[in-house]
């Protein structure tokens, strides 16, 4: 059982279920059978994108190795070149496109320039990157500065909403086969967008909510407090 999995069936039990079953059909769906009639979906609430191969993708899955991949490459070019270390800040926005023998070949040329001043060394539409001098000179030539990612932007119930609807949509596909087979189906969704939303938020986000869906309930949770939720 993985930690989101944990909070819903920690919300269950708060519920006041007792008869709650972990995987009833192994690892197809549901997650959960309540009470031997409740088909349970867990799923992270995260805010999402649609790949060019229609899947949905979680932000952090090409922020996270993107930044991870410019630290190791960073690391590479080992100590200063000169008198000066240089931070390196880069932002992006999805789809990145093929950045890193670009940005490893710039830094390289950087690193051999007789005179640095700060500027972009790469930049494109979804892409850019750019140097700053460090105030002191550090072990390392080159310095991670941070990462500015453009499409974790918009207005909070904005991106509740816009990935509700991913979510929601990507769990009725996966249960269109064995519907049938269970009285009643929840979606739990574990909330990892807002830092939790206070009363009116959630007046405001459900009089916001235009889509229809098919399920009995769809629950939101917050991921810190499983006694924090709310039905859409």
């Amino acid at each position: 059982m993985n930690i989101d999995e944990k909070t819903v069936c920690d919300l269950l039990v708060h519920f006041g279920y007792e008869e709650i079953v972990y995987q009833p059909n192994g690892q197809a769906t549901p997650d959960f059978l309540v009470n031997g009639e409740i088909a349970v979906e867990a799923r992270r609430l995260n805010q999402n994108f649609v790949h060019n191969d229609e899947k949905i993708k979680g932000h952090e899955t090409v922020a996270i190795p993107i930044k991870q991949k410019v630290r190791n490459l960073l690391n590479n070019f080992g100590p200063p070149v000169g008198k000066d270390s240089w931070f390196v800040f880069l932002c992006f926005k999805r789809p990145v496109g093929n950045w890193e023998s670009k940005l490893k070949k710039w830094l390289k040329a950087f690193q051999q320039e007789v005179t640095r001043q700060d500027f972009y060394i790469i930049k494109d539409i979804n892409f850019y990157i750019c140097v700053s001098r460090s105030a002191e000179p550090k072990n390392t030539m080159f310095l991670y500065g941070g990462c500015i990612d453009r499409d974790d932007n918009g207005w909070l119930l904005e991106k509740m909403e816009k990935n509700m609807r991913l979510c929601i949509n990507e769990k009725s596909k996966k249960i269109i086969g064995v519907r049938h087979k269970y009285v009643k189906w929840w979606l739990v969704l574990v909330d990892y967008i807002s830092c939790g939303l206070d009363d009116s938020e959630i007046i405001t986000l459900k009089n916001k909510i235009s889509f229809r869906h098919d399920w009995n309930r769809v629950i939101i949770v917050d991921h810190t407090n499983y006694k924090k939720w709310f039905e859409i």
